[in-house]
């Protein structure tokens, strides 16, 4: 089975030129979003050839690009299947647990352990980079759309809460009726559209999706797995693990992500966001409501 550590390790010992070390921590830092991508598009991407793209794929060792690539999406593939564990039906996920005869005790301990993984999977499998390009997304759109169904409508709504609190023209779309539809179809190319799906995938999140990318608005999806459907729609794709023990996802970790991107907007716009907390400060105070 493919490993990341040993990818890295032929990126330490091989000796890469300047431009060939860029293209393979690129790789390495972005396999999810990579594995879907041609040579061609990585070297647009990173502003370089197709050449060296495939020169670089060489010196680690592979035929070409296309070789490497391969290894990605073997080892993407075995991500997802070994999540498959935690993708039962709630009826099948509640019979699982009781023939594991867990003690009190052992429950806790286990829940407790593979929620710390999946805050974990947070740091592991998003890049200081690519949540500071989402930050700069948000922050420099004229409109932000967040979108959620019914697993995920609580961290939409709680995420354009705190959104609403320091930045403004916050629009949610997280009911289960053509409205959602409504509000989205207003988006335009300076927008951006936020949407948290994890399995089972609401399959008319593509209705929106559509709109979306029509109107050339960014697109920033939070799902559980690269290969989960319309991430290869997505302008910034962020992957969080939501496994649990019990009968529904675990919203711990894409809660612990959403709360990272908000800290670090409210820091990047420093002034604006202080400006626009001191505001609603009377209303909170005299309502006593936050």
């Amino acid at each position: 089975m493919p490993d990341l550590k040993d990818l890295k390790e032929k990126i330490i010992k091989s000796k890469l030129t300047k431009k060939e070390s860029y293209i393979a921590e690129y790789i390495l830092y972005n396999v999810s979003k990579v594995c879907f991508m041609s040579a061609s598009d990585l070297a647009k991407e990173l502003n370089t050839s197709n050449t060296s793209v495939n020169r670089m794929a060489k010196a680690l060792g592979y035929n070409g690009f296309n070789e490497l690539q391969k290894e990605m999406q073997e080892y993407i593939s075995y991500q997802a299947d070994f999540s498959d564990n935690f993708r039962l039906p709630p009826m099948q996920r509640i019979v699982e647990m009781n023939n594991n005869e867990l003690s009190q005790e052992k429950l806790i301990t286990k829940i407790f352990e593979l929620n710390s993984n999946n805050i974990m999977s947070v740091l592991s499998k998003n890049t200081p980079a690519k949540i500071d390009r989402v930050v700069d997304i948000l922050a420099t759109s004229n409109h932000i759309y967040i979108n959620g169904y019914r697993g995920t409508a609580d961290l939409a709504n709680k995420f354009g809460f705190l959104l609403g609190l320091i930045i403004g023209n916050v629009i949610l779309a997280t009911s289960e009726d053509i409205s959602n539809i409504e509000k989205v179809m207003d988006i335009e190319k300076d927008d951006c559209l936020v949407i948290i799906s994890f399995n089972r995938y609401k399959k008319n999140t593509l209705d929106i999706i559509n709109i979306c990318k029509e109107k050339s608005a960014k697109l920033i999806l939070i799902t559980d797995r690269a290969t989960a459907p319309f991430s290869q729609h997505a302008d910034e794709l962020m992957i969080v693990d939501v496994a649990s023990l019990s009968f529904f996802n675990s919203n711990v970790a894409p809660m612990f992500l959403l709360e990272l991107i908000c800290t670090k907007l409210a820091v990047l716009l420093d002034e604006q966001a202080k400006e626009r907390l001191n505001m609603l400060e009377p209303y909170i105070n005299k309502t006593q409501i936050f």
